[in-house]
């Protein structure tokens, strides 16, 4: 099995004043899969499709408040046209702390390898029959910075998806999970300490298939990382991970 995907994007920000940015921008996918019988010299899959987006943004900072509001239209060649918009909104209430809340519609077609995968003797493989998954996700959280150099972040989110894709089939083959609900907290801390940079988080999640009543396979309920860097000059750092 092979794919091959080609990507081409344009990105324009203008900015209107000191307070408002807008971005404007056009992306192209095009993407080719093809599946090949060795024995009979064949290709059993041979498929091509193509994906034109249009994307624009509006931010804004005036005084203690932020906002984001952007839109997406996307016309797939297999899955015909999707509209997508997310807006957030941010205040400041002191210099150390800060409060935001964000809401973002989410369309995400499948791979060619989610369609087409032979997988390893049936397992695994693809699923031609896939339809687009469609998502609504929000956020809420806080920010406090105690001082310059650090900041903790607490947030609580939740999405809401639908036709999932996910390998849970019969063989764990790929299908759509009808009605799926991902809900969660997260904790971070970042701090920079002269050339060190630390950051660790940690994430708690509930994700579910609705319709089952049943935890969505191969997805952590903990999830926890550290990550610690260090500068040496202006052109060069590194650092270890561990999640």
């Amino acid at each position: 099995y092979l794919s091959r995907r080609w990507n081409m994007t344009w990105q324009n920000e203008f900015r209107l004043d000191e307070h408002q940015q807008l971005v404007a921008g056009v992306d192209y996918t095009h993407e080719k899969g093809q599946s090949l019988d060795l024995y009979a010299g064949t290709a059993r899959v041979d498929d091509t499709r193509h994906d034109t987006g249009v994307f624009a943004g509006w931010r804004t900072n005036f005084g203690a408040f932020d906002s984001e509001l952007s839109g997406r239209y996307d016309d797939s060649s297999a899955y015909g046209s999707a509209k997508t918009g997310s807006l957030a909104l941010g205040w400041r209430a002191s210099d150390a702390w800060r409060v935001y809340a964000s809401f973002g519609q989410g369309f995400r077609a499948p791979t060619m390898n989610e369609l087409y995968d032979p997988g390893y003797g049936g397992w695994y493989g693809g699923n031609p029959e896939l339809t687009p998954e469609r998502s609504q996700s929000s956020e809420l959280g806080l920010e406090f910075t105690p001082v310059a150099n650090q900041r903790l972040k607490a947030s609580l989110y939740s999405t809401r998806v639908n036709d999932l894709i996910s390998f849970t089939g019969f063989q764990n083959e790929a299908v759509n999970v009808a009605h799926a609900a991902i809900d969660g907290a997260e904790l971070s801390w970042n701090a920079r300490l002269g050339e060190w940079t630390t950051t660790a988080s940690y994430t708690w999640e509930d994700a579910r298939d609705v319709d089952a009543s049943a935890p969505l396979l191969r997805r952590a309920r903990n999830k926890a990382s550290t990550i610690v860097e260090r500068a040496f000059g202006t052109r060069f750092s590194a650092g270890a991970e561990v999640n």
